[in-house]
C-alpha cells in the first residue's frame, strides 16, 4: 500500500475538512498519515482524523529514540499552508 502524508499549519481550509482528503485518499487506497504545525491543530478535528488514520496526528518534534518514526512516503500534499509556511 502506498504511504501519503498529509502536512498542515495554521490555515483555514476553504476546500473542506483536512478529514475529507483523507477518506479521499484512503479510498483511493493510500495509508495516511497527517502531520500539522503545533497552531495548526487548531484547525483540525483531531480526534476524528486520528480515527480515520488509525494513529496519531503528528504535531511535534520527536527525539531520537523516542516512539516510532513514520514509514517513507511515496507521496506529499501540503495543505492548507500559510504563505510564512511555505517560505520557512
Amino acid at each position: 500500500m502506498r504511504v501519503l502524508y498529509i502536512v498542515t499549519s495554521a490555515a483555514p481550509s476553504h476546500a473542506g475538512p483536512v478529514a475529507d482528503l483523507v477518506a479521499g485518499a484512503q479510498a483511493a487506497r493510500w495509508r495516511v498519515f497527517v502531520v500539522s504545525t503545533p497552531l495548526g491543530l487548531r484547525f483540525l478535528d483531531r480526534a476524528r482524523l486520528e480515527q480515520q488514520t488509525g494513529g496519531p496526528v503528528r504535531s511535534e518534534f520527536r527525539m531520537p529514540g523516542e516512539g516510532k518514526e513514520l514509514p517513507r512516503a511515496d507521496a506529499v500534499i501540503a495543505a492548507p499552508m500559510t504563505f510564512n509556511t511555505i517560505n520557512k
